[in-house]
């Protein structure tokens, strides 16, 4: 990799609701693929471990035992892995139940957690064992350094799935202040974004739109693009985003790529262009050479406007 360049990657992989063990190997697969691409960075889909529902906690030891052997196979393979997953933190007031994304450098060191603030509806089953974080936008040091040999502070800020679209979000809990005004204040670099949006498979849009299911789809999939390219753009930060390829109660064995992913996976620019074109179905991995000394380029003081 040349210098002032990091390699910038994501796993847009089939989630098992309920076989962490699956979920383990797509993980670990992942990490071998970008060993061999020598990626510097992994983010996975929101949830990628532990399935997105409550059966995680049931099985709680498994998912420790399944994450602890990701951690000792991302040490060796010596990729930064942005996880997403449910979990059970340790924190002041007892064990909470979250939904987060667990960011460790290429050496293994866990260096943050991200948790979701803004939870899905429970009367959906999914969210509804969590505690929501109250502290959106916090501040990741990202240890690019070690891949561009350059020094200096890099901001990151991971989000999970609706913390992204903010006040928009159908939601149960909002931080007191907007996403966008928290972004603007923590003035990141990169948003690393992980989602596992909501998917419709043919036979239930047919069922309750006929014909014009795509339709539906496409009108949602215009809402998510327009969000995460004003965010990019409002921001001047860049954004890595990675979807799940299958629908939440996607049966193992059952084909993974009959359902269009819910948002695009890849790379925005500060200007929110996509620099990716990832395929919208099925199992993708990809990569993005993001140039570090490139980032202050657009930003206000730069060009001597805000947008």
């Amino acid at each position: 990799m040349t210098k002032g360049f990091v390699r910038l990657s994501g796993a847009q992989i089939p989630v098992n609701n309920d076989n962490i063990q699956f979920n383990k190997k797509e993980i670990l697969n992942a990490l071998d693929w970008g060993k061999e691409n020598e990626v510097d960075l992994l983010l996975t889909p929101e949830c990628a471990l532990t399935g997105y529902n409550s059966t995680w906690i049931e099985n709680f030891e498994e998912v420790q035992e399944a994450l602890k052997e990701i951690e000792n196979h991302q040490k060796r393979v010596g990729v930064g892995l942005h996880l997403g997953t449910m979990f059970k933190e340790p924190e002041a007031h007892g064990d909470l139940h979250r939904n987060e994304i667990r960011h460790y450098a290429k050496d293994g060191r866990l260096i943050n957690i991200t948790n979701k603030c803004y939870l899905i509806g429970s009367h959906c089953n999914a969210d509804q064992s969590l505690v929501p974080g109250m502290t959106p936008c916090e501040v990741i040091s990202l240890p690019f350094y070690e891949s561009s040999g350059i020094e200096r502070e890099y901001k990151g800020v991971g989000l999970v799935c609706n913390d992204l679209w903010g006040d928009q979000a159908y939601c149960d809990h909002t931080p007191n202040e907007p996403i966008m005004q928290r972004l603007k204040k923590a003035e990141p670099e990169l948003i690393l974004h992980a989602t596992n949006g909501i998917k419709y498979p043919p036979d239930i849009l047919k069922e309750f739109y006929g014909d014009r299911g795509q339709d539906v789809v496409d009108t949602m999939d215009a809402y998510h693009d327009g969000a995460i390219r004003q965010v990019a753009l409002k921001t001047v930060c860049s954004i890595l985003t990675v979807d799940s390829c299958v629908p939440w109660h996607w049966v193992e064995n059952a084909p993974i790529d009959q359902c269009m992913t819910a948002t695009q996976s890849g790379f925005v620019d500060p200007l929110g262009k996509w620099m990716t074109d990832t395929p919208r179905w099925g199992r993708q991995y990809f990569y993005y050479d993001y140039d570090v000394t490139g980032y202050f380029k657009y930003r206000p003081e730069s060009i001597g406007v805000q947008i």
